[in-house]
């Protein structure tokens, strides 16, 4: 399979591999192609469809591989990324979360952890940098505000609700 890609990792472009490695190696040689080889699946006998053994001109059943496994890879859900200064295709991180109401209180806050670092959101279109792995959000307006997730995130939007905070 031949991935090509942008510099920030998105996939643009998923193809079967070419006839031959010639024509693997020449699409390689554009730098912004990746080749993810399948993998060989292992012998096992060939039955016909009613169960009963595929023989040979030997008399003996036939074992062979039946093809070659390709690696998932998708658009939507995996990008390229480098690692030890080789490319490799991993999943896109998800930001698991639902809308939410805090209180417009300045201290109550939403909070998002464990994310990549560094990475960035959307704050009502306007791009946030989290450098420490947690997204964490507290105002003392109310309203509702907009997050969205930007690659490499998996498309993610949520909406965090601010609501007034009672006065004693």
């Amino acid at each position: 399979m031949l991935i090509r890609f942008e510099p920030n990792g998105k996939i643009t472009h998923i193809r079967s591999d070419p006839d031959t490695q010639e024509l693997i190696d020449a699409v390689l040689a554009e730098s912004d192609w990746l080749h993810e080889a399948g993998v060989q699946l292992p012998p096992m006998p060939f039955f016909t469809p009613k169960g009963e053994p595929i023989l040979g001109e030997d008399g003996e059943q036939i074992v062979d591989s039946p093809g070659i496994q390709m690696p998932v890879v998708q658009l939507h859900t995996h990008y390229v990324i480098n690692v030890d200064g080789e490319w490799k295709v991993a999943e896109r991180p998800i930001v698991s979360t639902d809308n939410t109401e805090i209180k417009a209180d300045g201290v109550d806050a939403f909070i998002v952890d464990r994310l990549p670092k560094p990475c960035a959101f959307l704050l009502d279109g306007e791009p946030i940098e989290v450098t420490d792995g947690t997204l964490e959000f507290s105002t003392e307006d109310a309203g509702t505000y907009v997050f969205e997730t930007v690659f490499p995130f998996v498309d993610a939007r949520w909406t965090v609700t601010a609501i007034e905070a009672v006065k004693p």
